[in-house]
């Protein structure tokens, strides 16, 4: 398990730093518990203790992030509210959004499978990626855009359905990077 999520919720290191962002950060707890019920979802009796704590959590914030999600470090959620994360999707370290956004899968189609997200990317408040699409390293997509198709590295993406309009990245976005 890892704890270095909490990095990105605070400049202050160590146990304090942890501490901080625990008692602080509600978001971070949601990270936090999500993080333990991987860790010892080999443990029958340890892991139902966990995901119920994590889901009570997630649930006052909003949160649906199931056991199946592959998330790297660095996970930062800066605003909670309606928080949702397909159980197949991926995503790479320092992965960064605002509130009310929605990660899906699609289940018949041409874009059959779940989003595949790269590191260091920055989702605007509201943000919609749906299918077996693949987001770059390095790419921001902006506020309420839904994202259908894939999206090139270090680019920054906008509308419905998102399309490419410049090569800038994310890079100002991502605060705190590990």
């Amino acid at each position: 398990m890892s704890f270095n999520d909490y990095k990105r919720y605070t400049d202050k290191r160590g146990i304090l730093g942890y501490l901080f962002a625990y008692y602080k950060t509600a978001n971070y707890r949601v990270i936090f518990w999500f993080r333990v019920r991987m860790t010892v979802r080999k443990y029958p009796l340890l892991s139902t203790l966990c995901n119920i704590i994590y889901w009570r959590i997630a649930y006052g914030r909003n949160f649906e992030i199931p056991s199946g999600c592959k998330i790297e470090d660095g996970f930062y959620v800066i605003h909670s509210g309606n928080v949702v994360i397909n159980s197949k999707s991926r995503s790479g370290k320092n992965f960064t959004a605002v509130s009310s956004f929605n990660i899906g899968g699609v289940f018949n189609g041409e874009k059959t499978g779940s989003p595949t997200i790269g590191n260091n990317v920055y989702l605007g408040s509201g943000v919609v990626i749906l299918g077996n699409v693949t987001i770059g390293d390095n790419v921001l997509i902006g506020a309420n855009s839904v994202v259908l198709s894939d999206i090139p590295p270090n680019s920054l993406a906008v509308g419905t359905p998102a399309r490419v309009v410049n090569y800038n990245g994310s890079s100002p976005y991502i605060v705190r990077p590990l």
